[in-house]
């Protein structure tokens, strides 16, 4: 007798899907079906990965996306996402998906894009008790150009962080100690590839070289070939892909059990020596991927009681 059941990886089981989806209905599959798209946290887990593909060589889509909306405020603790005010320029952010102005600046009132390493002068803030027309924040313009990396260490270092603006008043405050026409950083920054799909935000390096690009797609997808090794690559969301999804399987397993009878063509032949039974089921998996039985299939032998595989009819 033998068995047919699933295959899994034993640090996280991954499944490979072959059917094409975008993204979201990837996303939407994974969910429903197992936990969700695939999330990698190492190269243990990349590994993993492409041992779940199996033979199979291409492009699967994985649960890692860039939030190009996502601006955050430098905090001393890490970032602070309020969107309760915005006060961008009209035509800013330029481009949602540029890589390079991932920073924030103020000019004449208004927020723009800039790019961080961009070398100009800042404003730093303290809080306060809280008493300045309503805001528990006092501004100061450090008239040194520095990069904006550099101006927030120098703003945690000596004041409590670079210029966090979240109301209008705010606003009006932080431009009385700018001067008029100045440029100056303020707080503002954006993240990128760091979200994944099942909630968890965490940055995981193994890009194909060159990437991830600006201009480009926000979903990421892991290249399963002798050339890239799982690396990662961006692509617009809306592209069709087959997926890894990770979790186990919201379905109960099916597991399916078959009697079958064997002729023997010599006498001599063991039946149960390990290597002949391991002959046998290899054959076996040959003959159903033949007839294209060939995703999660795993052969097992059932042993009787007595450890016996076969028993010998009777003319």
């Amino acid at each position: 007798m033998f068995m047919l059941s699933g295959l899994c990886s034993c640090l996280r089981p991954y499944t490979l899907i072959t059917e094409q989806k975008n993204w979201t209905e990837a996303q939407k599959y994974c969910q429903e079906k197992y936990t969700d798209l695939a999330r990698v946290d190492s190269m243990e887990d990349i590994d993993e990965l492409i041992a779940a593909g199996g033979s199979f060589s291409g492009t699967v889509w994985i649960g890692l996306y860039d939030k190009w909306w996502s601006w955050r405020w430098s905090a001393p603790n890490g970032f602070d996402f309020r969107n309760s005010f915005v006060n961008w320029y009209s035509t800013e952010p330029g481009n949602p998906r540029n890589l390079w102005e991932l920073c924030g600046a103020l000019w004449q009132g208004f927020w723009h894009d800039i790019n961080c390493n961009v070398a100009m002068p800042f404003v730093c803030y303290n809080n306060t008790a809280g008493d300045l027309n309503t805001t528990n924040r006092i501004y100061f313009f450090i008239n040194e150009s520095k990069k904006w990396h550099e101006a927030q260490a120098y703003c945690r270092m000596y004041h409590t962080d670079l210029g966090k603006v979240l109301t209008q008043t705010e606003n009006k405050e932080i431009l009385r100690v700018v001067p008029n026409d100045t440029v100056t950083l303020i707080g503002l920054y954006r993240p990128t590839w760091k979200w994944w799909s099942d909630g968890t935000t965490h940055i995981f390096e193994h890009w194909v070289q060159g990437h991830p690009q600006g201009r480009t797609g926000n979903c990421a997808a892991s290249l399963i070939d002798a050339a890239n090794v799982g690396k990662l690559m961006e692509f617009q969301c809306g592209i069709t892909f087959p997926f890894m999804c990770y979790g186990f399987s919201k379905e109960p397993p099916r597991k399916y059990v078959r009697n079958i009878r064997l002729t023997a063509l010599k006498s001599t032949i063991d039946l149960s020596n390990p290597a002949v039974t391991e002959a046998i089921l290899t054959q076996m998996k040959q003959k159903l991927g033949e007839k294209g039985i060939t995703k999660d299939l795993n052969l097992t032998w059932i042993k009787q009681p007595d450890k016996k595989i076969f028993y010998k009819e009777e003319n």
